[in-house]
């Protein structure tokens, strides 16, 4: 398994640069052009929900690579926290479930697999 760490500022300005890391990482592999695409958005929309919540200065990503499954895991999200903005949270959440083959949210991380196989 491979496993390639990232940690940016909580900015969204640095978000293409973690777009560009998943598609990089993700041509290797037997994905096409659209699914590429799907698992850059529903990065971009983890991203977005950990940008909405302030315990964190930074956020960490993690993409485990295995012969049968990418997982891709986004921390900065803070814990026990409700969020004010729940609706447009819940629309995130939606979209991520849209676009990968599972997604799990955890207290301070989402947890996203797509599957090589």
């Amino acid at each position: 398994m491979k496993v390639i760490k990232l940690n940016i500022p909580k900015e969204p300005q640095f978000f293409s640069s973690v777009r560009l890391l998943t598609s990089g990482l993700l041509m290797s592999y037997q994905l096409d052009f659209d699914q590429i695409e799907d698992v850059k958005a529903a990065v971009n929309e983890g991203l977005n929900i950990a940008m909405k919540h302030d315990c964190s200065l930074d956020i960490d990503l993690e993409y485990r690579i295995s012969e049968e499954k990418v997982e891709i895991e986004i921390s900065g999200f803070c814990p026990n926290v409700t969020d004010e903005t729940s609706e447009e949270t819940e629309l995130a959440k939606t979209i991520i479930n849209c676009l990968v083959d599972e997604s799990r949210i955890e207290e301070d991380k989402l947890q996203l697999i797509i599957n090589l196989v």
